[in-house]
């Protein structure tokens, strides 16, 4: 274990401005949280700073291995989004012996079935609402949980923050405790801010996460440019890029319209046009298409492919832009190899419509079936409507 801390590390946990007001949990019914003895990897006790190439190993150890003990009345307050399982932690930090909260709380920000750190998590102060809040150094820790973006948070909500990377770790009165390395002088500001149908905010800042996980080459005369892994990923539901956008209400706006226009020119417009939920749209107008138009978020680079995928969307949190989606691993990829998913498209039939399955409005695009044909074969077709005559025979 290396005790030495770089020169320009920060101690997180010393930093924060301390509130007026804080969180106060009850072990009633109607408390966010329960008030419990918490087992964990820092059990054993308080370690010594460790600034190895193991502290996000340690820090991913210590966030699956948290669970409530048993009793209760204990110094943390623990929650869980599977409550019963206790495999997908909520939050985790230390109460006082009035309830209240007491430093850092570790908070995932959202709720995925497959991985407790998709979504990342903020670590800071509470606020009497239960949500980070600090004018100085909240963190977001991205998921491989060594890069990061400090700065000021309120209410769960980035202000202004600058990347930063962790650089040691280690366990504090039962807690991980991190330091993060300063961000430079110069260094660019994050914010959140909601895109829009009309407007998103710094369409040409990069996101550090994917600046260290992927990058955008040509992927052949056919594909044109494609995503790559710019390091190894060794498994399955790991964070590869965002995607992002436009945000369209398609109650109010649809991201999709065909009036006045060819098959030809709808595919052109809305090529990067991608569900976000019932009601929501993202896409890329074509004035963004482009890496040096539009870099905030990598996701639509990613290639198709019908039989050598190796990723797929997924929802995700992002501290720039919320509730988007995201890309991530279904199995090992190696470095330089090409990222690819299945878009999902309908194929065949009454469904396609933009080559040779008919070409009317709302087809899809002909390099799609064209794959399709090479990858896996000739197009099902589905005969022609039935007619309403009956050919039965009648006695």
């Amino acid at each position: 274990m290396d005790n030495k801390l770089p020169r320009n590390a920060v101690k997180a946990s010393l930093l924060f401005l301390v509130t007026s007001t804080r969180w106060l949990l009850t072990s009633g019914s109607s408390s966010p949280g329960n008030l419990a003895i918490m087992e964990s990897t820092c059990g054993a006790g308080d370690t010594d700073w460790n600034s190895g190439s193991n502290v996000s190993d340690n820090l991913r150890l210590w966030i699956q291995s948290v669970k409530i003990g048993g009793g209760g009345g204990g110094g943390f307050a623990v929650s869980f989004y599977d409550d019963e399982e206790q495999n997908r932690l909520h939050y985790a930090g230390r109460v006082d012996a009035e309830g209240y909260s007491v430093g850092r709380f570790w908070l995932s920000m959202g709720y995925d079935d497959k991985s407790a750190l998709l979504n990342g998590f903020l670590n800071g102060p509470i606020d009497e609402n239960g949500a980070v809040t600090s004018e100085a150094d909240a963190l977001f820790i991205f998921p491989d949980l060594r890069t990061a973006l400090v700065g000021e948070f309120n209410a769960n909500t980035m202000v202004a923050a600058r990347e930063t990377r962790i650089v040691a770790e280690r366990c504090r009165n039962g807690l991980k405790e991190v330091k993060v390395a300063r961000p430079k002088p110069d260094a660019v500001v994050y914010r959140y801010f909601r895109p829009t149908e009309i407007r998103t905010d710094g369409p040409r800042l990069r996101d550090p996460y994917e600046r260290r996980t992927v990058f955008i080459a040509n992927a052949g005369v056919d594909m044109g440019d494609g995503m790559f892994a710019k390091r190894n990923i060794s498994g399955e539901r790991e964070l590869l890029a965002y995607y992002s956008g436009f945000i369209y209400n398609n109650t109010q706006r649809p991201v999709v319209t065909w009036e006045n226009m060819t098959v030809e020119q709808v595919w052109s417009a809305h090529k990067y046009a991608i569900e976000l939920n019932s009601d929501q749209w993202m896409n890329l107008p074509e004035e963004y298409v482009g890496l040096s138009n539009y870099r905030a978020t990598l996701g639509h680079f990613v290639n198709h492919s019908f039989r050598e995928t190796n990723a797929e969307f997924v929802p995700a949190f992002h501290p720039r832009f919320g509730d988007i989606l995201a890309i991530v691993s279904t199995k090992p990829i190696a470095r330089g190899e090409q990222i690819l998913l299945h878009y999902g498209y309908p194929i065949g039939g009454a469904a396609g419509g933009g080559g040779k399955s008919g070409g009317g409005k709302g087809g899809i695009p002909d390099w799609y079936e064209k794959l399709y044909e090479v990858e896996i074969g000739p197009i099902p077709r589905e005969d022609q409507e039935e007619s309403v005559f009956s050919d039965f025979k009648t006695p």
